[in-house]
């Protein structure tokens, strides 16, 4: 076997020489990076466009009652039928920078209908356009349906009716108010 000394040199400056070409071709493109300023802006996300009504605006997961139910705009029959609904007007589910609260309706044949079993405490969580958010059940108040209103608070939580009782036959007398409100930090969320 014969080894050619001079071919392995010749490969070795041949890579040398591309190696310094790519280099030179590289230079106008690190040079518009270092021109950078250290503290570029924040990028700043822009607004969610409006959702149509039956749109899918956020899911809600309460895994000891085995909830992993959708949340749609809109409380007319085809939203509640599939899930809770979110009242148009309200602030969106996991929305931080409303100063409005979030009030989602829940019929009894829904999916999240087992809602109504929530414990003071229980932890909520909620994946939105905001990020994945946790709630916790802080108040559970059995009301007038024309009283519904006079439970939202001022930003930051989430209202959550449902009829009551549940086993009632025809329209429920009341209403059973279910006040979620956050607990610590968003997890995933967008910065």
């Amino acid at each position: 076997m014969t080894h050619r000394p001079y071919l392995e040199r010749a490969a070795h400056v041949l890579a040398a020489i591309s190696l310094a070409f790519g280099i030179l071709a590289a230079a106008p493109i690190a040079e518009a990076f270092r021109k950078i300023p250290p503290t570029a802006p924040a990028v700043v996300r822009p607004p969610l466009g409006t959702f149509g009504s039956g749109d899918l605006v956020a899911r809600l997961a309460v895994p000891r009652l085995g909830i992993d139910a959708a949340v749609y705009e809109g409380v007319g029959t085809e939203s509640l039928s599939r899930g809770a609904g979110h009242l148009p007007g309200t602030a969106l589910p996991g929305e931080d920078a409303s100063a409005q609260d979030t009030l989602l309706a829940v019929s009894r044949d829904s999916p999240a209908a087992a809602l109504a079993t929530a414990r003071v405490g229980e932890t909520v969580t909620m994946r939105t356009p905001f990020g994945v958010r946790r709630y916790r059940v802080a108040e559970r108040r059995v009301t007038a349906p024309d009283a519904v209103d006079r439970l939202r608070k001022n930003g930051r939580t989430i209202t959550i009716v449902t009829p009551y009782p549940a086993d009632a036959i025809g329209p429920a007398p009341l209403r059973l108010a279910l006040v979620l409100k956050p607990r610590g930090r968003s997890l995933f969320s967008e910065p």
